[in-house]
């Protein structure tokens, strides 16, 4: 209920109370031994921008990666990317996310999970593969020659027709 020039007004809106904060939304839970990208989406939980953001990736409390930073404009979703190299053997560790924002930290305990290595394909199965893969090249490139030939004896032909009929 408002009042203001002699009159009450009713009001009725929502509206977002906020603090300076940084939440973690989401991010890659799973990996495979070897470079990965890992992401990681976050929310500015607070009315005004926020500056210099960027996240620290702690495994065993072994420092992984640092993102690069972004900036966050009031309630804004963002996504922090980086490029990892997992070295770890298969199986789930607990991590922490170590969240930036403004001067400020936030520690947040993750778990990710190191998948097993895909098993490479048996040498039968790649030569299998490799002839499928020659048979698809070769049919694109008789056809293009067929066609490069009929399209040289048209103009042949209408060459020679021309010529014909000039004598």
């Amino acid at each position: 209920l408002v009042f203001y020039d002699g009159k009450y007004k009713t009001a009725n809106t929502t509206f977002l109370i906020g603090i300076m904060d940084l939440v973690l939304n989401n991010y890659t839970r799973e990996l495979h031994p070897g470079f990965n990208q890992f992401e990681i989406v976050v929310t500015n939980g607070w009315g005004n921008g926020l500056r210099n953001v960027y996240a620290t990736l702690f495994i065993n409390g072994q420092e992984i990666v640092q993102t690069p930073s972004i900036d966050l404009n009031p309630w804004e979703q963002g996504v922090l990317k980086a490029i990892i190299n997992i070295e770890q053997d298969p199986g789930t560790y607990d991590a922490t996310l170590q969240l930036y924002f403004e001067g400020e930290t936030k520690e947040v305990p993750i778990q990710l999970t190191v998948l097993a290595p895909a098993e490479p394909l048996p040498p039968q199965q790649i030569e299998k593969e490799l002839q499928i893969a020659k048979v698809f090249t070769f049919i694109p490139a008789i056809v293009s020659a067929v066609i490069i030939l009929i399209v040289i004896s048209i103009y042949l032909l209408k060459k020679k027709r021309k010529a014909g009929s000039e004598i």
